[in-house]
């Protein structure tokens, strides 16, 4: 069951004992503050459960704070244009008396109601004025009507508390999905174990991939999106996703293999959905590279023109999929002990890291079927030439300070450039890479080696590309992982012949990337070069 609080509602106390009010009101959007979800209840929403239901009106939705009955006919609901009315024959005894003069004194201004939605609707919303994107519940019909009641004020907005007086009966199975931070930690630790147990048997082949998911609905909601269910060779397989651990060793295999690293939140800024589905997001930011708070009065009076740092909104609307098939032996997964699992969320992680770094580096993003990579979302510093001291001191000035003193600001170069940076020396003959238990870095910035970079050539003559930025701009999200099992022979002898004793283990993930400029090219966080031999 949820509650929800109507501050709009209005409540009166007229003809003695007689109570009227409106505990829900039509097409009211809800306040941000309290849930990381907007609500709005569309007009009809009570119809159905209108017909049966037998409510009560209490006081602060204690039970033991009855105020009237719609069996008893001191209590009657009726659904209008504007929302769920409510009238009410306050009781004549204490309580009574001490609610009627609690209304009178405003003491009381307002009404919550219980429920359980029967039909809603989520859909990704965009604020007219921020720009900030949003989810918002659309509740067409209520199950049930537990009970309407008078409130002194909602829970702490934005608290814990709050959340448990809204969800008295526990946070719903979709809603849980979509926003798990809402649920405690030890519940969250106790359905994972749940899952991974579920997982295990079906990579064993003891439970099949629609009770998985079924079994899981319980917490994760709707885990994949219904498009994505026909994911395997033949389009007949269903994928589940992989238990929060699993996961877990996933990414952190992936982020030591060639430009994984653009999977390491260290690194960028990664944003990890909790679900096989990337829902569109915003990012804000602002240009704060010359930006300055000023000294005003005390009486001085904001003018709404006077800002000097406009916002500037990364936009998420798509991402793309990515897919690695692994064969493995049927004998294998009878016994899915830590050792195969091991092995699986290594091969994963590397294949992830592979194919998504190489996107990660240089997808072309919006027109074309990729990510947008970092150095696609790199700006040309005009810094080119060979690999030398006054080329990296050159690109390193070229980079404004503000984007210097980040801590996620870091080098991005080839193997090869990396070779010639070990073989230089600065001005006092000491060496340009320093090496200590942290890591490598040039000018006191981290140094990352991908080989997915443009390399240079002497013969024929290639122009390499070396990237300096602040890669706290590079905004990368990636979904949780989900594995189908697909059983069939593969036709032309290829991978996963079942008569090989062999099953295809087939993982996918949703990412997507971008580098978020607020300064549109003025004072860009990322630059590249061009590097010679």
């Amino acid at each position: 069951m949820e509650q929800r609080f109507n501050p709009l509602s209005e409540i009166s106390s007229a003809n003695g004992r007689k109570f009227s009010g409106y505990a829900a009101t039509f097409g009211t959007m809800s306040s941000p503050d309290a849930l990381p979800f907007r609500e709005v209840i569309k007009r009809g929403a009570f119809t159905r459960c209108l017909r049966d239901s037998n409510a009560v009106m209490l006081l602060n939705h204690d039970p033991n704070m009855l105020l009237g009955k719609q069996s008893a006919g001191t209590l009657r609901l009726a659904e209008d244009e504007r929302g769920l009315r409510v009238e009410c024959d306050l009781p004549e005894s204490p309580l009574g008396d001490n609610v009627r003069a609690a209304i009178a004194r405003r003491d009381l201004d307002g009404m919550s109601f219980g429920f359980v939605a029967d039909d809603d609707e989520w859909t990704d919303e965009q604020d007219a004025v921020t720009g900030e994107r949003y989810s918002l519940r659309t509740i067409r019909s209520f199950r049930s009507l537990a009970d309407v009641s008078v409130c002194t004020f909602p829970a702490y907005p934005g608290t814990s508390a709050n959340v448990r007086n809204m969800f008295p009966g526990g946070v719903p199975a979709e809603i849980r999905s979509r926003f798990p931070q809402l649920t405690s930690k030890s519940a969250r630790e106790s359905v994972e174990k749940r899952h991974a147990s579920d997982f295990r048997e079906y990579l064993r082949g003891a439970r099949r991939a629609e009770d998985v998911r079924a079994a899981s609905n319980d917490y994760f909601g709707r885990p994949i999106p219904p498009e994505t269910y026909t994911g395997g060779p033949s389009g007949g397989a269903s994928g589940v996703l992989v238990p929060a651990e699993f996961g877990r060793n996933v990414m952190a295999n992936a982020v030591k293999q060639t430009s994984g690293f653009l999977l390491d939140p260290n690194v960028v800024t990664l944003d990890q959905s909790g679900d096989y589905s990337l829902r569109g997001k915003v990012f804000p930011a602002w240009d704060l590279t010359a930006t300055a708070a000023v000294r005003v009065g005390e009486v001085t009076q904001t003018d709404p023109n006077s800002y000097t740092a406009p916002p500037s909104y990364a936009k998420f609307a798509q991402s793309w999929i990515y897919r690695i098939s692994l064969p493995v032996a049927i004998e294998l997964l009878q016994d899915t002990g830590d050792e195969i699992l091991a092995a699986l969320s290594t091969a994963y992680g590397e294949a992830f890291a592979r194919g998504v770094g190489a996107d990660l580096i240089n997808g072309q993003g919006s027109g074309s079927s990729q990510p947008s990579g970092l150095l696609t979302g790199a700006v040309d510093s005009t810094v080119s030439g060979a690999a030398n001291l006054a080329f990296f001191t050159n690109l390193y000035f070229s980079l404004n300070r503000r984007h210097r003193a980040d801590k996620k600001c870091a080098w991005v170069l080839t193997d090869s450039v990396y070779k010639k940076i070990r073989n230089l020396q600065d001005d006092d003959h000491r060496p340009l890479i320093h090496i200590s238990e942290d890591g490598e870095t040039l000018f006191g910035k981290p140094v990352y080696v991908s080989p997915d970079l443009n390399d240079f050539s002497a013969s024929p003559s290639v122009t390499g590309k070396v990237v300096f930025g602040n890669l706290r701009h590079f905004l990368v999200r990636c979904s949780t992982m989900t594995v189908t099992k697909s059983m069939e022979s593969a036709a032309s002898g290829g991978i996963g012949d079942i008569t090989r004793g062999e099953v295809l283990l087939s993982g996918r993930m949703r990412v997507d990337s971008t580098v978020h400029d607020a300064s549109s090219g003025t004072v860009p966080p990322v630059l590249f070069a061009s590097v010679t031999a």
